[in-house]
């Protein structure tokens, strides 16, 4: 059976407040979350550094934490004493401050506890997604991303049947292009 990437990214979106666009519908979250974390074996959170409570949303399940500018450089920045001490592997052992585009980095192992959090507490005050990028890995490799609050996705070495349930649940106007 022939294997395939497929991207595919949500179009029409409705202001929730100033400057805040999400889905008309958020209805393909739970279901992709669920379908592609049965083949995941680690997670990636990345939030950006001011979104405190996207990060404490994820922080009970991550064993590890990292910081990355936008260059994708490490950084161990100088952040508040509490969220450095409430996040595992964060030190204060440079002296910088946080940017608002610096990025954290929390991961861990994929468990029931984790999805559920993924598909049960997944929306901010405004309704939007809470994280920037969630991302399902196996063997190190990433099976699945859900990128810039859920609207734009990346699956790989997907099938026949996998398309066929990406489409089924993908809202209309949705865009989907399968590579080769």
């Amino acid at each position: 059976m022939r294997h395939r990437q497929v991207y595919f990214a949500i179009t029409r979106f409705k202001e929730v407040a100033p400057g805040v666009l999400v889905p008309l519908s958020y209805d393909y979250w739970k279901k992709l979350m669920l379908y592609f974390a049965l083949r995941s074996t680690v997670f990636r959170v990345d939030c950006w550094s001011t979104e405190e409570k996207a990060i404490s949303a994820v922080k009970p399940f991550a064993s590890h934490v990292h910081m990355q500018n936008m260059e994708g450089q490490e950084l161990v920045l100088s952040a508040s004493k509490e969220l450095i001490n409430s996040l595992p592997g964060w030190t204060d052992s440079k002296s910088a401050n946080p940017s608002d585009s610096d990025m954290v980095l929390l991961s861990g192992e994929m468990t029931n506890q984790f999805v559920d959090a993924l598909i049960y507490d997944c929306f901010d005050r405004c309704g939007q997604v809470r994280w920037f990028s969630v991302f399902f890995m196996d063997n190190g490799k990433i099976v699945f991303s859900a990128e810039h609050y859920g609207t734009e996705f990346h699956a790989a070495d997907v099938d026949d049947h996998d398309i066929a349930f990406i489409r089924s649940v993908l809202p209309e106007g949705a865009i989907l292009h399968i590579f080769d």
